[in-house]
Order: structure tokens, then C-alpha cells, then sequence
């Protein structure tokens, strides 16, 4: 594994200056303008990426096939976006669009391979101009969602740093069973891992299909849904079909797992 720290000094990085190497995790400097044509294109292990408010323009397949990002928080200042910058990284669940964004090139993600859906969480304009751009690429559907907050998105960090707060007046232990978060997709069985996990997840993308990947990698091939609909279980479908999915929406749906609901309601 490497980490990667690119000197300062520069102001681009250069045509396939990275392509296909074995980094992990990359810091690029302030000062750098431009992620030039593949640039890190092919990095599969490269899951981190922290890019500078002074970078202006990500181009051509700069990260295409960067199969392990997962998320990228690009800042103000990025002009453009070309043409398969974010192409093939197939657990990129959230890519933030900020406002100076003027020219998105197409086949820029494909964003969430748990549903074939691409889901872009920002400001109102800016995700105007991604549909837009979308739409000229041959994008079949674009769904606005009226949703009632900018959940698991950058809108929300200042909301988990106050739940954090709230949190350090809560007495919590180490977990008697291990759950897998949501915000890494991996087990948490330090109490320590506890609070700054449930802190970040407000502003955290959802690695839904990761962590049930993960679950599945263990042996675990029953899964249970509570709650109305059967919206996980069409997702688990698209994951793996050869697990056992039982919802359970009303008391009587108890049944299904042996117990019975009128000795529950006693």
C-alpha cells in the first residue's frame, strides 16, 4: 500500500503521471491547477483523494477505473469536469458538484452499480446543470427527489458535529454483537469506533451495497428488513440472489421467523 503526498510547488499533474500504480491515498498540494488527461486512471487501490480549491480543471479519465473511491468532495473553484473523469469507479457513491462547475463532460460516473441510479447531492443549481449534461449524454431518466433534507451529503457536516457533541454526554460500551456501519463497511466492535462513526454517517454516503457485501463475504445468507415496504429487499435482490430476504412490516409478519405474534403482544 502507498500513500501518495505530491510536492508543492507545482501547478499541474501531468498526463497518465499516475495511471495503473498501486497507491492508496493521494494529498494534492494547493497551487495545483490542472489533474491533466488520466492522471490517476487505473489506480484500483486508490480510495482517498483530496483535491485543492485551487485545481480548476479534472480532465479526461483523470480517475477513470478507480474502482475503490468512494467518495469525493470536489471544492469551489473546479471550472470543468471533462469527459470520463469519474468513469468506472463503480463504488463512487457521492460526487458533490460545487457551483463554479460550468462544463461537465460526458460519461462523467457511473455512480451507484447497486441500481444502476446516479445520485448527485448538491445545491439546487448545480445539480440543474449535472441533469442538464446528463440529459445531452444520453442519460435515460433524470428524477429530481423531493426530499425533506440533503441527508448523507457535505450540507449536513455541521449537524453531525453537533450530534457529536451530544454524543460525548452518552454512555455507550463495547458491542455485544458486531454491526457493520454504514459510513465504512466494516465491523464495529470498539466502543471506542462508536460515536465518531454515528457522527459522520449524517454527512457520510451510504456504503449500502459494500457492507452487505461484506455480511454475505462472512457467510451470513439471511437477511431481514423491518420496517414498511420492500424497498431493501429489491436492492438485495440486485446484490446477491441466492440470499434468504424476509421483511417484516406488522407484528404478524413474525411468523416468519418462527415466533408468534399474539404471545408477542401479551
Amino acid at each position: 500500500e502507498k500513500d501518495v503526498v505530491i510536492p508543492n510547488g507545482i501547478i499541474s499533474i501531468g498526463k497518465n503521471a499516475f495511471h495503473q500504480s498501486k497507491l492508496t491515498s493521494v494529498v494534492i498540494p494547493e497551487g495545483v491547477e490542472t489533474i491533466r488527461t488520466s492522471a490517476f486512471s487505473g489506480c484500483e487501490h486508490l480510495a482517498e483523494v483530496i483535491i485543492p480549491g485551487t485545481v480548476v480543471i479534472i480532465g479526461k479519465s483523470a480517475f477513470e477505473n478507480c474502482q475503490n473511491i468512494c467518495y469525493i468532495d470536489l471544492p469551489e473553484g473546479i471550472v470543468t469536469i471533462s469527459e470520463r473523469a469519474f468513469y468506472g469507479c463503480k463504488y463512487l457513491m457521492e460526487l458533490k458538484v460545487p457551483d463554479s462547475v460550468e462544463e461537465i463532460g460526458i460519461h462523467i460516473n457511473r455512480l451507484v452499480s447497486l441500481s444502476d441510479t446516479n445520485d448527485i447531492t448538491f445545491k439546487t443549481e448545480a445539480v440543474e446543470l449535472a441533469a442538464e449534461k446528463l440529459k445531452e449524454a444520453g442519460a435515460r431518466r433524470i428524477l429530481p427527489l423531493n426530499v425533506s433534507g440533503p441527508f448523507h451529503s457535505c450540507l449536513l457536516e455541521d449537524v453531525g458535529r453537533k450530534l457529536g457533541e451530544y454524543l460525548e454526554q452518552v454512555e455507550v460500551h463495547d458491542p455485544v454483537i458486531p454491526y457493520v456501519a454504514n459510513v465504512t463497511a466494516d465491523y464495529v466492535t470498539n466502543v471506542i469506533e462508536v460515536k465518531p462513526l454515528l457522527s459522520k454517517q449524517v454527512s457520510s454516503s451510504v456504503l449500502w451495497q459494500q457492507s452487505v457485501e461484506a455480511m454475505i463475504a462472512d457467510g451470513v445468507d439471511r437477511f431481514i428488513e423491518i420496517g414498511p415496504g420492500k424497498t431493501l429487499a429489491g436492492f438485495m435482490k440486485k446484490i446477491d440472489r441466492n440470499v434468504t430476504v424476509i421483511n417484516i412490516e406488522k407484528v404478524e409478519d413474525l411468523e416468519k421467523l418462527g415466533v408468534n405474534s399474539y404471545e408477542f403482544n401479551r
